[in-house]
Formats: structure tokens, sequence, C-alpha cells
């Protein structure tokens, strides 16, 4: 909830919308976690562990695009990001 509120204040706040992913993955609302990585990763596009988050939540959620694609760009990112 908390994190819902924090995006309101601010929603180019990419620790707000990490923090509300991390919750619905908690929750096991994988759906959620996707569009909150998402706008996470578009906020902060060089963060591996975002990009991680988006993965994981993807492959749960069973969302093969967005899971295509964080795979990629954790490929980018190269061995720093693993």
């Amino acid at each position: 909830r908390w994190g819902t509120e924090a995006i309101y204040c601010d929603v180019e706040d990419a620790l707000a919308h990490r923090l509300t992913a991390e919750a619905c993955v908690g929750l096991k609302d994988f759906a959620a976690a996707v569009q909150e990585y998402e706008a996470a990763v578009t906020l902060e596009p060089d963060d591996a562990e975002l990009w991680s988050g988006l993965l994981e939540a993807a492959e749960n959620a069973k969302n093969d695009a967005a899971a295509k694609r964080a795979r990629a760009k954790l490929d980018d990112l190269g061995p720093a990001a693993d």
C-alpha cells in the first residue's frame, strides 16, 4: 500500500516502483509486479537488479515478451549484471 502511495506522490520514483514490485511478488501477483518493474526499468534502464526482478516476475507471470526483453537487456548489460 505504501509503495502505491509513494507512486502517487512521485510517479518518477524508481525506488517506489521497485518496492511495489517486490511487494507484488511477495503477494504472488506477478502480473502487477511485471508492470511495476517495467515502470522502474524505464526510469533506471541500467539497473541490472531491476531487470533481474522483471525477468523473474515475467517468468512467473508467464509473460514471455517481458521475459525475453529482460533477458536481452541483461545480456546487453554484460557479466557485471549477473
